[in-house]
């Protein structure tokens, strides 16, 4: 079975209620070739898992042109007592979770603790903004905003991006690329995640082309999570 890699780059459009995650991505393609393709189509869609060769593999979304942080042994402890600015900088590098691609081709030619830390500290994390939005729920049964526990309030968090923040998808399909763009704009068209209703979770297909997934240099092995 031919198995093509493809990469695609979407865009938030909106504040953001639920993570972006593979999984959560995936539900919403399934229910979209629900959708558009009816029922029969999707059951047999499925039943491709159960025999091995699964229609669509996903990552998840990633920040734009970048890479999950690698995972590597943990450097043998130094002998003397690290010094604050070194504490600082290890606690800095634990709060970065992904790496450029403009740096991932010389860090996979020389993969270690110190390349890796080298790169981390010439790179600047980034975090969206958490917003605490507060609402009044209807009673349906009273018609107005008191709940029976004497609240009438309740509020929900969701993540804000700056305006056009794009996000990296990788992934691997035995179909063409063109029906795997279809799948994920069928995905999509409806929101993301939780408050889609309301109008977070908008997200906006911008390209999908075949690419292979960078490796490194003299690998032993490879392993692929989705």
């Amino acid at each position: 079975m031919i198995v093509n890699h493809f990469y695609a780059t979407l865009e938030l459009c909106s504040a953001i209620g639920t993570p972006l995650a593979a999984d959560v991505l995936w539900g919403h393609i399934a229910w979209g070739i629900r959708y558009h393709q009816g029922n029969p189509f999707l059951e047999d869609w499925l039943d491709q898992y159960d025999q091995g060769s699964p229609p669509l593999i996903l990552s998840d979304p990633l920040p734009h042109h970048t890479f999950p942080m690698p995972a590597l042994p943990q450097a043998p402890r130094p002998a003397s007592t690290p010094s604050r600015e070194e504490m600082k900088a290890y606690k800095k590098r634990k709060k970065v979770s992904s790496i450029s691609l403009d740096h991932w081709e010389n860090f996979s030619r020389n993969v270690s603790n110190a390349s890796l830390a080298d790169l981390i500290d010439r790179q600047q994390p980034e975090h969206p903004a958490e917003v605490t939005i507060t609402h009044a729920g209807v009673n349906r049964l009273t018609g107005g905003t008191a709940n029976l526990d004497g609240g009438s309030l309740y509020s929900s968090t969701v993540a804000v991006y700056p305006p056009g923040t794009k996000f990296d998808l990788w992934g691997c399909s035995p179909e063409s690329i063109d029906t795997v763009k279809n799948w994920i704009e069928w995905g999509i068209e409806g929101g993301y995640g939780r408050d889609a209703a309301t109008g977070a979770g908008h997200l906006k297909l911008l390209d999908c082309q075949q690419r292979e997934v960078p490796a490194c240099s003299n690998a032993n092995a490879c392993m692929l999570l989705g």
